[in-house]
């Protein structure tokens, strides 16, 4: 994390600026940290692209395009599924458990963004 310091009075603020930087005035010394994104923010968006990948493959599968297997819904939701538990452990391999917040964490940050784009993304390419 960047952080510079500088000599300024002694007022206590917090202040977010530009949703990238804190500024922070505390005993005689400005505190400038730049935010990366939080782990929340980058499990939200594996999961995301991952509910874009599984949403379209579920409408292959539900929709027959793949020959031999035919219509089956049954597997869509199964590829679904299997997609997110594979999401799941590797964010918790990239991020570690602990960051991650276990089941709680992982259901807020990964299984609700994914379950609203798959089925976004299902529906929209089932409906053309």
């Amino acid at each position: 994390m960047l952080e510079h310091k500088l000599k300024v009075i002694d007022i206590e603020i917090c202040v977010i600026l530009n949703y990238e930087y804190e500024v922070k005035i505390t005993t005689g010394y400005i505190l400038v940290r730049r935010h990366i994104m939080d782990v929340d923010g980058k499990m939200a968006a594996i999961h995301a692209v991952a509910g874009i990948v599984a949403g379209y493959l579920s409408f292959l599968l539900s929709t027959g395009a793949i020959a031999g297997i035919g219509r089956n819904e049954v597997l869509a939701v199964l590829v679904a599924l299997i997609i997110l538990y594979a999401m799941g452990q590797a964010s918790e391999r990239l991020f570690g458990k602990e960051k991650v917040g276990g089941a709680k964490g992982w259901l807020w940050s990964g299984i609700v963004p994914f379950f609203f784009v798959w089925i976004m993304v299902w529906v929209i390419f089932y409906n053309l």
